[in-house]
């Protein structure tokens, strides 16, 4: 029997979290430090050629942030990743729906009564934080909805929404998802 700890395809560190950015850089170098096993480590962070942030010292090292109600997660992986958690909240789905995602999204979701509106948001922010386009590119640009109907997906990438807690939703977007865990980032 292997006793060694295999690490995941992807590490999801979990942390409360209030409004001060700064606190959100230093959960990021704490988290990490835990995920490379490395305290002694150049955290610094830089930005790719489309914004995307990196460790300038460990490129290898894939990431992203994402806070929400209260929330503060990462993602780490060796490949290219994205996360975005969303606290429900109230607001006019049936017309965000409309302005911001794509005509797909907008039926599939007028279907549902706007139930899923949140997770498809999650799923389009972890989409475009995994390409390090970002939201410039246009949420209307591209589909979460495949043509069939199935929520969620997305070419040349897979979507996990991930049960986190209620009124909540969490999305990841990786190019491979067998393997993820969420652990809390503690003192």
């Amino acid at each position: 029997m292997n006793s060694e700890w295999k690490q995941p395809d992807v590490l999801i560190y979990i942390s409360s979290f209030g409004k001060e950015s700064s606190k959100s850089h230093d959960l990021l170098r704490k988290a990490a430090a835990r995920y490379t096993r490395r305290d002694k480590c150049d955290w610094n962070i830089a930005l790719g050629a489309k914004g995307k942030p990196y460790f300038s010292a460990a490129p290898r090292v894939h990431f992203s942030i994402t806070h929400s109600g209260g929330y503060w997660m990462c993602a780490f992986s060796s490949r290219e990743v994205g996360l975005d958690l969303q606290v429900h909240r109230t607001c006019s789905r049936e017309k965000l729906s409309q302005r911001f995602f794509h005509p797909k999204e907008d039926a599939f979701l007028r279907l549902r009564d706007y139930a899923d509106f949140f997770d498809l948001w999650a799923a389009k922010e972890s989409y475009v934080k995994y390409t390090g386009c970002g939201i410039a590119r246009g949420f209307n640009d591209f589909s979460t909805v495949a043509s069939d109907g199935k929520f969620p997906s997305v070419q040349g990438a897979r979507l996990r929404l991930i049960p986190w807690r209620e009124g909540y939703s969490l999305c990841l977007c990786a190019r491979q998802l067998e393997d993820v865990s969420l652990a809390w980032l503690r003192e």
